[in-house]
């Protein structure tokens, strides 16, 4: 059939136009940011730590935290570099770090993250290996390992998945290196595990476990002042702990998510074991809709290793407690936080120390 020649001509007006569209720019998408730009978080802290019974003075302090990342390559590259740095300003100096138990000082500035990742990813799954000065790629507990805490090492992981299935990730992950303490510490990790990971709609599913080794330097045992238990002279009776770690997580991507998380880590020498439980509620980017936080710790009298578990928390050994975290997202950017700890010591009187209470009123912006 022959079109008339009006409605000839209109077609090809729309058929050049589309091809010339598509020879265009297309200025709705979003922009790679450049290599040189970094990405930022700022974040400002007033703290307040007080000691049941009262004898003992409390501790303040107002902290402001900035962190910076350059990155080179994305996420999806076959290599990516990443660097950035830490800088931070405490109204105490850093005089209360160690009677605090911080797992960073309060005042100067360092190196956070320098690490080079190489990838190989497909629709059927992939593998990833790291080097140098990163985070910890394990999926862990505050108990047991402070998110802010670097590893000098390597890492990585080699998983499968299964798209129709909603299979997301079946496969091990791996870290070994150094940990990075404050004045100069360190702690050697070994640690690998398993994870599981699947989708059903709305609810994702995660289930991982494997062993961690961490060996602790005698010298650094009274500078930390942190024994497990107290040694004769500060010293750590055995310097090596071995845990089996153990952990199970449920996501609803609703329009209000709901996060659960049930962990445990069982000290391979002494059978004793410590659990988290961490109940999340809303999205921490819906500006004005409030996302709530309960985190739950029982430690043994073994406990963790204090100077690398999760320092907003006091005591390592013989204690349970909770953290209750309130968050409200607002617009560009910007979230303010309310977070109280409230934990106590088993089987022990006063005058020595049986509890602690800590009030954390943050700001904090993303750029």
């Amino acid at each position: 059939m022959r079109l008339p020649a009006p409605a000839r001509r209109s077609l090809l007006a729309v058929l050049a136009g589309s091809a010339l569209a598509a020879q265009q720019p297309q200025y709705f998408k979003e922009e790679k940011t450049p290599w040189w730009k970094p990405k930022a978080e700022l974040e400002i802290v007033h703290d307040r730590t007080e000691f049941d019974p009262y004898a003992r003075k409390p501790i303040e302090r107002t902290l402001s935290r900035l962190r910076l990342r350059w990155e080179v390559g994305t996420d999806s590259d076959w290599w990516q570099l990443r660097a950035g740095s830490a800088h931070r300003a405490g109204s105490d100096g850093n005089r209360n770090n160690l009677a605090r138990f911080d797992n960073e000082t309060s005042s100067g500035s360092n190196l956070d993250l320098a690490e080079l990742r190489l990838r190989a990813l497909s629709a059927q799954g992939g593998a990833e290996l790291h080097a140098g000065l990163g985070e910890n790629g394990l999926l862990t507990q505050e108990s047991l390992f402070d998110p802010d805490l670097r590893i000098l090492g390597v890492g990585g992981r080699a998983f499968w998945r299964h798209e129709a299935s909603g299979l997301e990730e079946l496969g091990l992950r791996g870290e070994s290196g150094k940990i990075q303490l404050i004045h100069g510490g360190e702690v050697k990790l070994t640690a690998f595990q398993g994870v599981l990971r699947f989708a059903t709609g709305p609810i994702t599913w995660t289930v991982h476990g494997g062993p961690w080794k961490l060996e602790a330097r005698q010298q650094d045992a009274a500078a930390f002042r942190r024994q497990n238990p107290a040694g004769v002279g500060g010293s750590y009776p055995n310097p090596t702990f071995r845990f089996d770690t153990l952990g199970a997580g449920l996501l609803w991507g609703g329009d209000i998510p709901l996060e659960l998380k049930a962990l445990r880590h069982k000290n391979k020498d002494t059978g004793e074991r410590g659990e988290e439980l961490q109940v999340w509620l809303g999205s921490s980017t819906r500006p004005y809709w409030p996302r709530v936080g309960y985190i739950r710790q029982l430690l043994p009298a073994t406990g963790a290793l204090a100077s690398i578990n999760g320092d907003l928390w006091w005591h390592h050994a013989n204690a349970d407690g909770e953290r209750y975290v309130v968050q409200l997202p607002l617009p560009q950017k910007w979230t303010l936080s309310f977070t109280r700890v409230d934990q106590r010591r088993r089987g022990v009187a006063p005058p020595a120390t049986v509890g602690f209470k800590r009030s954390m009123v943050g700001l904090s912006k993303r750029f």
